[in-house]
């Protein structure tokens, strides 16, 4: 039985033991079973997920001339010297999902800007600040 089979069955497991909890036939421990079959089945999935292999990059592109190479020239290399590639892949890359700020996030940064400040200087202080609170939301690292 193969992986896909393998989580096919023990959705129909979970779905049956579901299906009688609470019901005529239930001896009482029906829910129980139906959330024990639930996690069984996560298990299953998580793992399926999990063994998924890790895609290569197809090529690399040097990010100051965006010349593309088929190696990767980051590591000193005798041919091109030294250069800042980023690698390419032939899907994209999963993305994360944006996290934006809320009306009282956008108020409270403002708030801390606005000490007597000159308007461009507050301007600035505030988009600053709102780009700080979005980098900690979405958790960049510059």
């Amino acid at each position: 039985m193969n992986q896909i089979d393998n989580i096919m069955a023990l959705a129909q497991v979970f779905a049956s033991a579901w299906a009688l909890a609470g019901g005529r036939f239930d001896s009482g421990d029906g829910f129980e079973i139906a959330e024990q079959e639930k996690q069984a089945l996560r298990a299953a999935i998580e793992q399926a997920l999990a063994v998924q292999p890790k895609q290569e990059p197809v090529a690399w592109m040097c990010t100051e001339t965006k010349v593309l190479y088929d190696h990767d020239t980051s590591e000193v290399d005798r041919f091109h010297g030294f250069k800042p590639t980023v690698p390419l892949y032939t899907t994209p890359q999963p993305q994360r999902e944006w996290v934006g700020l809320t009306d009282e996030q956008i108020r409270q940064s403002a708030d801390r800007c606005d000490e007597g400040q000159e308007d461009t200087e507050f301007t600035l202080a505030f988009a600053r600040a709102i780009e700080a609170k979005l980098r900690e939301k979405n958790g960049a690292t510059t």
